[in-house]
């Protein structure tokens, strides 16, 4: 399957960057931000919204919509994004770099663009961002911007320099020069108390975290378990391919600290990208999430 083809189907899964503590009960939920001027209602229904024709590199852009306890995904959250061009320019005609799509029902969305350009507002250069509208089917929505790590412009500007860590997000470069970022997304809605999804994150086999983002040479997997199972991990790339795997290994109920590396099977350094830890729980696929290698 080619990886546009990937984005467009959504892939399981998504990177939860938290601290590798037992899971709360609350979080804080992802702030808002402004609209700012040049959101355009109606645009097309599409994941893909870098042109053909742009010879910018790509980034893809992956995460998971949450409700606020940053634990239950949203079924079929609903998006809309825009942002200018790597040269700082919007598309105030036509829709070039804007799209409207919806995540899975694990609340897991993938968006392919470039990394926006700088413009200036006023006397200083607003640092890059995406625009993003969110909401779970009938919710209200959540208007907010995602900044990138290292950016000079940040700590000057009015409104970025208001934003929490988790809507500052570090890119590491894959194969083929593509960047590659996470963005998980936790909304104000309570999660329902009686749904799908809920039943199966809150199963019996959970990956709480994936320390640290991005991983080096090696990092810990928090895994809790609500009771005693043969439990295999898989590590696999966004398109699919199986990098890596533990036999499988009895764990009583608990929380339970496993080490991962960034090599494959064969002892070899995986490249920098996007990758999908499944936890198999008696032979059955039970969760799943992305998380970053550099």
């Amino acid at each position: 399957m080619k990886r546009r083809d990937l984005l467009k189907a959504g892939a399981v899964g998504a990177a939860a960057m938290l601290m590798p503590k037992v899971v709360r009960a609350q979080c804080d939920p992802t702030s808002a931000d402004i609209e700012g001027p040049f959101y355009t209602p109606n645009a097309p229904t599409r994941n893909v919204i870098k042109p053909e024709a742009a010879f910018a590199r790509t980034l893809f852009l992956t995460g998971t919509v949450y409700y606020r306890d940053c634990d239950v995904p949203v079924a079929n959250a609903q998006l809309d994004v825009w942002q200018a061009d790597e040269n700082g320019a919007y598309d105030n005609v036509g829709f070039n770099y804007r799209g409207t799509f919806t995540a899975d029902d694990m609340g897991n969305y993938s968006l392919e663009t470039v990394l926006p350009g700088k413009y200036l507002n006023g006397s200083q250069f607003r640092p890059r961002h995406i625009h993003l509208k969110i909401n779970a089917p009938d919710g209200p929505i959540l208007t907010t911007q995602l900044y990138f790590a290292g950016d000079e412009h940040i700590p000057v500007d009015p409104w970025a320099s208001e934003a929490e860590e988790g809507r500052v997000i570090p890119l590491t470069n894959g194969d083929g020069g593509a960047r590659h970022g996470v963005f998980n997304i936790s909304l104000r809605d309570e999660a329902p108390t009686t749904s799908v999804q809920q039943g199966h994150v809150k199963g019996d086999a959970r990956i709480v975290a994936i320390n640290p983002q991005p991983l080096g040479a090696e990092g810990v997997i928090l895994l809790s378990l609500k009771r005693a199972a043969n439990i295999e991990l898989r590590v696999f790339d966004v398109v699919g391919q199986r990098h890596m795997s533990t036999p499988p290994a009895w764990y009583n109920a608990g929380q339970h600290k496993i080490r991962l590396n960034n090599r494959d099977e064969q002892g070899l350094k995986l490249n920098a990208g996007v990758y999908i830890l499944q936890a198999v729980f008696n032979g059955m696929v039970v969760d799943a999430k992305r998380f970053l290698i550099n």
